[in-house]
């Protein structure tokens, strides 16, 4: 497991149980968290975020729980931006989140992104991260893209 993680898959159910075993073979290949066995093992946050470091797709064999935990997701989208669709309601209304899956993708997935923001909420929460702007949603939209809120191009 050590030299090839993929051998995990084929370890019996006593060494998929064993924390040490699993959280090795996570760390060489992070979907092998797949076959994490016990309720202790695959509910472990060291386990799925190291697996998660590792390959952000093993987020998708995690509990619910974890697909609300902010710093499994944004490691998870930081490998692969169409991973936002995993993470809970909640989460993919995170303006970082969101502006992460942006940096990766562009400006042209800007409106499916900003389309899951309760508009009055986006506001609120830039006047609140970047107060000293004294920013609305047009103008931190025009500061950060050069876009409107629309999503068209300001010329």
């Amino acid at each position: 497991v050590k030299q090839n993680g993929i051998a995990f898959g084929f370890a019996s159910g006593k060494m998929k149980g064993n924390r040490e075993i699993a959280l090795t073979a996570v760390k060489t290949c992070g979907r092998m968290y797949q076959w994490v066995q016990g309720d202790d093992l695959v509910n472990d946050y060291e386990i799925i975020m190291t697996a998660v470091r590792n390959d952000g797709l093993s987020v998708r064999f995690s509990p619910k729980k974890f697909r609300n935990n902010y710093e499994i997701m944004y490691t998870a989208i930081q490998s692969r931006s169409d991973l936002i669709s995993l993470a809970s309601p909640k989460l993919q209304m995170n303006l970082n989140i969101s502006l992460s899956v942006v940096g990766q993708e562009g400006i042209h997935c800007l409106g499916k992104t900003v389309k899951l923001f309760d508009l009055d909420s986006l506001n609120k929460h830039i006047e609140f991260h970047y107060p000293k702007y004294g920013l609305r949603l047009n103008s931190f939209l025009l500061f950060l893209f050069g876009i409107n809120s629309h999503h068209e191009p300001v010329p």
